[in-house]
């Protein structure tokens, strides 16, 4: 059984790989937070545990958001989970 945040990772790779997230932009935690109307990170995590939006933790400081999976969720659609 994958963790939910390494699903997470994975799954952005694997369509990374297939060439469907070429155009993504990845935005800070700050941005996600003003772009979803949130005012905790907490409510931020949960939506990545839930499999809504998608994050990528590229340095071991920073988390980057996929302004796809946030645009998507706004919208009523979820994260694409393989």
């Amino acid at each position: 059984m994958r963790r939910p945040l390494l699903t997470a990772r994975i799954t952005r790779f694997e369509r990374l790989y297939q060439g469907e997230e070429m155009s993504d932009k990845f935005i800070t935690r700050d941005e996600a937070l003003k772009e979803l109307g949130l005012t905790s990170p907490i409510s931020l995590r949960r939506l990545v545990l839930a499999g809504k939006i998608t994050a990528s933790k590229i340095n071991s400081k920073i988390i980057y958001y996929s302004q796809n999976s946030i645009s998507a969720y706004k919208s009523g659609k979820t994260a694409q989970v393989i």
